[in-house]
């Protein structure tokens, strides 16, 4: 079976004999994970002529995904069986591909680490035969390495599959001198202290001029020596010849449009004939990267920088003694902080700044809630810290109230019923939570189903104001039984409408039923305060462990008073054993949360991540059969924006997490046996 590599734009109708590697299916065809496209739907999935196939396609730049997704597809139509860890190798290069790093194994020990130090070993244009022969050369001794590790069960999200293997010693060794080339490319370009739109008060950004580090995007990302301590949030390169690439993060998903419109008009304004070659907006990739038009910026780099510097209020750092440079394995490429524009407005450094400063509050009272940074979970546990957790978590108690309103004269929300019935089988059937500590309030009792019987579930009672106040009263003693120190779980679940109050500042609501029948001038009456939720189930539920999922419109409200920021997080055992209250929403609170025909994005996103109706979860990133909230929180902030690609709209959830005194802990969803 042969490999070849070609543009994959425009006409991608495949010659005779050939299996190009897209998707199949005209809806998906921009999909990403190939790898895992290739392992759950074989080559059936893909692009392919009538006939045997002898050649398989993909792009003239692959990445490690496309090359695992050709090895899948080879061994398929060869007739052989996959080998047995070939799913997890192919969600490992799925999450590579976005740029994250999918474990703490060092960069130049990981996956796409090595792919990376093989693939820049042959030069910018594979399409050359001398250059194609060596990188297939190349690519198969790696192949035949992961496959063979797939084969014995390895797991990569754990496992460093190469630190000792004498065959990658060229390219461990590469990566080592790679980073100190990047040092010395810093050295040469410049750093400044920068507010970016829609994004922290105080982010780092590196200017980069003709890198000679042949990775220095993946080194940028994972830099503790940048002036924020963290990592470089906005990076510019000049390549020269007026061709500029400004990117952000890609785990933070933080648009810059605005930058290439902002350019794009000093272009038009030096030269009025430059409004027929614009900055490239970088639509393809959410907006998070912004590039100089075909043949380059006419604007000087000074002129081109100045507009740079005052879109994202770009200051120099304050000098600071000099550091060690951070060590090439730091577990930097999972982190994801939400960034909530409002959030941050209100409560500035508290929740964005240095995290080696700790700000003062006014009255000496910490703020509640922290922005959460992904990289919390800390390394993977050994099995034995593992089986310890998952014993303990499966005594823990779990309790539940799941609220919806579907038909409301605001309009129906078809969706909204049947997710909180989906909800509570899936509470019941996989995590063990009992029918008796469980309440179920919806205004559609006939559409909430029991996915066992069919039937419909038990309702107490219409989503009033009132008996949600009520159903809050009868958990307060549920989870008022316990010992104190005893653990307990609680989640909130609401999927409805939700709606914005214009005050002095503005308010966000839970819409529940009644509400539009009753006097709307005093909307405390009959709707739920958003702001008003998370401190009134922090004051009346007893549980250690509480988690509020929020599907409605302008949800971000319900976190929009707290805010703290927790520079020193712990492995997730040692948070398990701390108290924890965690919010999860639809979106913002300037966002409108979707469904798409009958489903909810979000909701169906939630289930989805803890596997609904199958053995795994597809949150869980390193295959330990735990579930975080910030797994969880990851998930989702990763996969429902990609629903809403190539189209005008966008939906981001939002992740908090309490701090009050020892309130630090995690919330865990552990499968029962």
């Amino acid at each position: 079976m042969k490999l070849a590599l070609r543009k994959l734009r425009g006409d991608l109708t495949p010659a005779p004999g050939e299996l190009i590697l897209k998707p199949a299916d005209a809806a998906t065809r921009e999909r990403r994970d190939i790898a895992n496209l290739a392992v759950s739907q074989g080559p059936a999935a893909f692009l392919r002529a009538a006939g045997e196939v002898t050649t398989i396609v993909t792009s003239d730049d692959p990445t490690l995904d496309d090359l695992l997704a050709f090895e899948f597809v080879k061994l398929q139509l060869a007739g052989k069986p996959l080998p047995p860890g070939a799913a997890a190798f192919a969600r490992y290069a799925g999450l590579a591909r976005e740029g994250l790093r999918p474990s703490s194994v060092p960069l130049d020990q990981s996956l796409e680490g090595i792919y990376l130090a093989i693939r820049n070993a042959h030069g910018s244009d594979l399409t050359q035969p001398l250059a194609f022969s060596k990188f297939e050369g190349d690519w198969q001794r790696m192949a035949s390495h992961l496959l063979g590790a797939a084969g014995s069960g390895a797991d990569p999200f754990k496992v460093s599959l190469f630190a000792d293997s004498p065959e990658f010693a060229r390219e461990r060794t590469f990566l080592a001198k790679d980073h100190d080339v990047y040092l010395q490319d810093v050295l040469r370009g410049e750093r400044w202290l920068v507010r970016i739109p829609g994004g922290p008060p105080s982010a780092s950004a590196l200017i980069l001029r003709n890198p000679k580090s042949l990775l220095w995007k993946h080194w940028s990302r994972a830099d503790q020596g940048a002036p924020t301590g963290d990592l470089y949030l906005l990076l510019g390169v000049d390549f020269g010849s007026g061709n500029w690439v400004f990117s952000t993060d890609p785990v933070q998903r933080l648009p810059i449009k605005e930058l290439a419109d902002r350019l794009q008009a000093a272009e038009v304004a030096q030269n009025p004939q430059a409004a027929g070659n614009s900055w490239f907006d970088g639509a393809p990739f959410g907006h998070t990267l912004v590039a100089a038009p075909k043949g380059g910026s006419k604007l000087s780099n000074e002129a081109l920088l100045k507009v740079v510097k005052a879109w994202c209020q770009a200051t120099a750092p304050k000098a600071k003694k000099p550091q060690s440079a951070a060590p090439v394995g730091l577990l930097v490429g999972a982190a994801c902080v939400a960034a909530l524009a409002a959030l941050g407005a209100i409560f500035g450094p508290m929740i964005w700044g240095n995290p080696q400063v700790q700000d003062p509050v006014a009255g000496g009272k910490a703020p509640e809630l922290k922005e959460i940074d992904f990289r919390a979970r800390g390394a993977v546990m050994d099995d034995e810290e593992i089986e310890k957790l998952r014993s303990e978590g499966l005594e823990i108690k779990g309790h539940a109230l799941i609220v919806a309103v579907g038909a409301s004269s605001y309009g129906k929300l078809p969706a909204a019923v049947p997710d909180a019935g989906r909800l509570y089988c899936l509470l019941r059937d996989k995590f063990g939570y009992k029918p008796e500590n469980m309440r179920l309030l919806v205004d559609e009792p006939e559409r909430c189903l029991d996915s066992k019987t069919g039937k419909p579930l038990k309702n107490e009672g219409m989503p009033t104001r009132q008996n949600v106040s009520k159903a809050l009263e009868e958990m307060s003693k549920l989870t008022g039984r316990y010992e104190k120190g005893d653990r307990t779980n609680f989640v909130f679940y609401y999927a409805g409408h939700g709606e914005t109050e214009k005050r002095a500042s503005d308010i966000g609501y839970l819409i529940l039923s009644g509400y539009w029948e009753s006097d709307r001038s005093a909307p405390d009456v009959q709707a739920y305060n958003m702001g008003h939720l998370s401190r009134d189930i922090r004051d009346k539920i007893h549980s250690t462990h509480q988690v509020l999922l929020i599907d409605c419109c302008f949800s971000g409200f319900v976190t929009r008073t707290r805010g703290s920021y927790d520079q020193n997080p712990e492995k997730i055992y040692e948070l398990w054993k701390s108290k924890a209250h965690a919010i999860l929403t639809a979106g913002s609170e300037k966002q409108v949360a979707y469904e798409v025909g009958e489903q909810s994005v979000f909701s169906s996103t939630l289930f989805r991540a803890l596997g609904e109706g199958i053995q795994g979860m597809a949150a869980d990133v390193n295959d330990d059969q735990i579930v975080t909230d910030a797994e969880l929180a990851m998930y989702l902030r990763q996969e429902v924006p990609k629903i809403f690609d190539g189209t005008r709209r966008t939906q981001t959830p939002q992740y908090h997490r309490g701090t009050e005194g020892d309130d630090v802990g995690q919330f865990l969803f552990l499968p029962r046996p």
